[in-house]
C-alpha cells in the first residue's frame, strides 16, 4: 500500500473514535433488519463511508483468492421429476424470472453459484429435500478465476497506529457478521454488502463461507466469468437418507447425453460418475490464497 493511501485511510478514521464507532455499528446492526430495501445501503453508507474532500470511500480488510486453471467446482439445483429433457441452459445460471434474493444476488440478477471441490456444500445450499431429485454439475476452470473473499478476515494488525487498526477491524468484523446472517432478511443485507461495498471491477466474483455447510465455501461468479469454466460432467440424483443416489450420468457437449446402463459390465454411466470424482484431491493444488490486505473502495 502506498504512503498516499495509508495517509488517506488514517485521515478517514481520525474523524471518529473507537467508542463512537462501536456505538454506531451496534445501532446499525439493530436498525438494518427493520429497513425497507432502498434504505439499507443509505444507512450503511452513513457509518462505513467517509467523505474526504468530496471523495467517498470505505476501507476494510479483505482477501483475494485465485483458483488456477484445472480447479474443480460443483453446482447443484433441484430438478422436477417430470422434466422430459435437459437443455444446455439447465447446467448454468437460472433464468431471470426464477431468481429471488440470494446471498449475493438481487431479484432477477443472474450470477453463477458454485462450490470448490466437494458436493455436499452445493447440495445443502440448493436446499434439496429428502426424496427429491437434483442435478449435480461438475465444472473445471480453463483459466484462472480471481475472486474477492467476504466473511473470512479475522483481526489482524496492519501497518497503522493501534487506534486505526482497531477501527478497521471493527468495520471488517461487522461486515462479516452482517453478511453471514441466516434469517429472513439476511439475503437483502448480504446482497447489498457484496454489490455495493465488496464489488471490485477486476474480480470475477466473490468467495465466502457456506452457512448451510460448516467449513464449506461458495463462489458466486459474475456472468462474464462463465467463459473461464467448462462443463466436465453431471448426474441426476435422488436424495436418500441425506446422500445423492445417482439415476443418470451426463456428458455435455453441443448436446446433452444421458446414460443409465448401471447394470452393464462396462457401464458408461458408472465410468462417467467415477471420473467425475476421481481427481478432487487436486483442488488444494489449484487454490492460492493471497495475504489479507486492506481494501479501499471508492464508492459511486
Amino acid at each position: 500500500m502506498s504512503e498516499e493511501y495509508k495517509k488517506l485511510i488514517e485521515l478517514a478514521f481520525s474523524k471518529i473514535s473507537v467508542a463512537e464507532l462501536k456505538a454506531k455499528l451496534t445501532e446499525l446492526e439493530n436498525v438494518l433488519p427493520k429497513l425497507p430495501e432502498e434504505e439499507v445501503y443509505d444507512e450503511l453508507k452513513k457509518i462505513l463511508v467517509v467523505d474526504i474532500n468530496g471523495i467517498e470511500l470505505s476501507c476494510f480488510k479483505g482477501e483475494s483468492r485465485t483458483y488456477k486453471k484445472g480447479g474443480i467446482f460443483y453446482r447443484a439445483r433441484d430438478l422436477d421429476p417430470k422434466t422430459e429433457a435437459l437443455k444446455l441452459t439447465d447446467f448454468w445460471e437460472p433464468p431471470q424470472d426464477k431468481i429471488k434474493y440470494g446471498r449475493l444476488n438481487q431479484p432477477k440478477q443472474q450470477l453463477l453459484y458454485i462450490s470448490p471441490g466437494e458436493i455436499m456444500t452445493p447440495m445443502k445450499e440448493a436446499g434439496i429435500k429428502e426424496n427429491n431429485f437434483g442435478l449435480m454439475v461438475r465444472y473445471e476452470a480453463i483459466e484462472p478465476i480471481n475472486v474477492m473473499g467476504i466473511g473470512f478476515s479475522d483481526d489482524l494488525l496492519g501497518n497503522f497506529p493501534e487506534d486505526t487498526n482497531n477501527k478497521i477491524n471493527l468495520i471488517t468484523n461487522f461486515l462479516k457478521t452482517m453478511f453471514l446472517q441466516n434469517n429472513s432478511l439476511s439475503y437483502l443485507i448480504s446482497s447489498v454488502i457484496a454489490q455495493k461495498i465488496y464489488d471490485f471491477d477486476n474480480f470475477d466474483g466473490w468467495v465466502y463461507p457456506s452457512v448451510a455447510n460448516q467449513n464449506g465455501h461458495n463462489l458466486c461468479l459474475k456472468l462474464p466469468a462463465k467463459s473461464k469454466l467448462k462443463i466436465h460432467s453431471a448426474f441426476i440424483f435422488e436424495l436418500i437418507n441425506g446422500e445423492p443416489r445417482p439415476y443418470y450420468s451426463i456428458l455435455v457437449d453441443e448436446k446433452v447425453y444421458l446414460y443409465n446402463d448401471w447394470k452393464e459390465k462396462n457401464s458408461k454411466a458408472q465410468q462417467i460418475l467415477d471420473d467425475m470424482f476421481s481427481d478432487n484431491g487436486q483442488l488444494q493444488e489449484n487454490e492460492v490464497l493471497s495475504e489479507i490486505s486492506y481494501q479501499i473502495n471508492f464508492l459511486r
